[in-house]
């Protein structure tokens, strides 16, 4: 397992190797799986990164990241990327995509989604009735051409 970010934090949970955003520096289908928490919605370009990240990867792609289906969603994760990150550097382009928007990503880049959940438990109650209310999803993706067995 090797991660890759734009920033390097100085603490590290595994091997970190500096980006730019756009190009990850592995070869095509270099590891079996390629994973993003949280990530896509600070880009830019968010189906080029996931274009990227199915490039690099053999069978498929992992996501943790939020949806916007509505005003009221927006705006509570706008609050809630702004309080986490505000003070570390990261880039808030508040880029949240809606379920449909999603389905979109995945399939233009050749992907199919195999499983999701979006009820994660993120929070405990009462916080859990602003912030875990289908804002967040888990969902794992494969390349078109592989059916991956549980």
């Amino acid at each position: 397992m090797v991660g890759v970010d734009v920033l390097l934090w100085p603490e590290q949970a595994i091997e970190t190797t500096k980006f730019d955003g756009h190009s990850i520096p592995f070869a095509d289908e270099e590891w079996d799986f390629c994973m993003a928490c949280d990530v896509l919605h600070h880009c830019d370009e968010p189906v080029e990164l996931l274009r990227e990240m199915t490039r690099v990867s053999r069978f498929g792609v992992v996501l943790k990241d939020h949806l916007s289906n509505s005003l009221i969603d927006h705006f509570t994760l706008c609050l809630m990327d702004w309080v986490g990150n505000r003070g570390h550097g990261v880039g808030l382009s508040y880029n949240y995509y809606s379920t449909g928007e999603w389905c979109d990503a995945v399939e233009a880049v050749g992907l199919r989604l195999e499983m999701t959940v979006n009820r994660l438990g993120l929070y405990p109650y009462p916080f859990s009735w602003l912030f875990d209310r289908n804002l967040h999803f888990v969902s794992r993706y494969r390349k078109s051409e592989f059916q991956i067995e549980e």
